[in-house]
């Protein structure tokens, strides 16, 4: 018998459709030219996963098994990947929300600041970017060009504010 028929006979499993380990031990001792002419002479080669017409029997080279002896094929964890990256995107949201909650907290402090200092009374026409003294006279918010420097009233004053450009008060510190 042939080595090549030795190949197709007996230690091909036919039921799996994969070769037995003797198999692999024969096809060292075959010559590459005995590899070639299985597939030249139109004859189906007795392993069709891992034979390709240009590189012959390339099961090394495929990253995936192509036998029961080859190594275990490990699919990646995805419910791992899934739960790491909802981790991370929940954290995300969490700052943006942060982030967006403190500026309406600042905003409503800028509204009612203004609001404020727009309702007081004043006896002049305040300038954008100049900075003025609100205080709390008998329960009359009084806007000033004052600082309590300026004269004895620091337990009356209320805080001092800038006007800027789109007409918000804005509170000094």
């Amino acid at each position: 018998m042939s080595k090549k028929n030795l190949i197709e006979e007996e230690l091909w499993d036919h039921y799996s459709g994969l070769p037995n380990p003797s198999w692999y031990e024969c096809k060292k001792e075959l010559k590459d030219s005995d590899l070639c002419n299985i597939n030249s002479n139109n004859e189906t080669p007795p392993d069709l996963v891992v034979w390709n017409k240009d590189t012959g029997y390339d099961a090394n080279i495929k990253n995936y098994p192509t036998s029961l002896s080859a190594p275990k094929f490990e699919l990646p964890n995805v419910g791992l990947v899934k739960t790491e990256a909802s981790k991370k995107m929940i954290d995300v949201f969490n700052k943006e929300k942060d982030d967006i909650v403190a500026m309406i907290h600042q905003l409503q402090n800028e509204y009612t600041n203004s609001i404020m200092v727009w309702e007081s009374k004043m006896s002049f026409e305040p300038i954008v970017g100049h900075t003025y003294y609100l205080y709390d006279f008998n329960g009359i918010n009084t806007l000033s060009l004052l600082s309590p420097n300026d004269w004895d009233k620091s337990d009356k004053l209320i805080g001092s504010f800038t006007l800027n450009f789109d007409r918000k008060w804005i509170k000094c510190k």
